[in-house]
């Protein structure tokens, strides 16, 4: 492969199947040689590991997916190792939770579940009243991120004025899968496989991890690709 980029400045080699496929904007693109000279690469320097630092996961709220969110999250811990801790509190005990995060280093999200025992008009309404409490314990956030799980679609504005990327709607994530599954049945085995956490070999195939790329290399300036063939350098990462 990396003879192609010797000749090559247009397209983006792929290699699958033990096939080179590639990615370019035109048909011509692909035949295109270079006129000057490979520029030298830039090494990048891999970032401090960060894999051992200390990672709590804190739910609060309860529904009837409660349950099994725990115990997935419980499983997680096997994998990750014994710097990930999952704690679980009743809707009214945010002032317990806002207490163990003061005192807990390292990361920590807040997963916020609603309440699907009340009348559907209140589906949401701990959530806000969570929200609210953690947002004015802790103003800046540090190393602290929430997660927000809605019932009712009309919220997710609402949510949103908490400046929180983070919110599902879990009824329609449910119906956009089963939506899925209607229209291709055979996709069945990659989202049982995406879904599912693998305790057994350590991880399962389709697992996704999305960090910032500076989270993974030492960047101490700002990154410029002028032409596509540069993005292959990152390949390793």
């Amino acid at each position: 492969m990396d003879s192609f980029f010797e000749k090559h400045n247009n397209a983006i080699p792929i290699i699958k199947y033990n096939r080179l496929f590639v990615l370019a904007e035109d048909e011509a693109d692909i035949t295109k040689v270079r006129t000057k000279d490979l520029p030298k690469t830039k090494l990048l320097k891999k970032a401090e590991n960060k894999d051992n630092e200390a990672f709590t996961v804190f739910v609060i709220g309860e529904n009837k997916k409660t349950k099994h969110i725990i115990d997935n999250l419980n499983l997680a811990t096997i994998d990750i190792g014994n710097h990930f801790k999952v704690f679980d509190y009743h809707k009214n005990e945010t002032p317990k939770l806002i207490e163990d995060i003061k005192k807990t280093p390292g990361i920590k999200k807040v997963l916020v579940i609603s309440d699907d025992t009340v009348s559907s008009d209140s589906y949401d309404a701990n959530v806000f009243v969570t929200l609210i409490a953690l947002q004015n314990a802790f103003p800046n956030r540090e190393m602290l991120s929430y997660i927000t799980e809605l019932l009712d679609s009309r919220n997710l504005h609402s949510v949103k004025d908490f400046n929180i990327k983070n919110a599902i709607i879990s009824n329609r994530m449910m119906s956009l899968l089963l939506t899925q599954l209607a229209l291709n049945a055979d996709s069945k085995n990659f989202y049982e496989g995406l879904l599912t956490i693998d305790t057994e070999d350590g991880g399962n195939f389709f697992d996704i991890k999305i960090e910032l790329v500076k989270n993974f290399l030492d960047i101490n300036q700002d990154l410029t690709f002028t032409q596509l063939w540069q993005l292959y350098i990152l390949r390793d990462f």
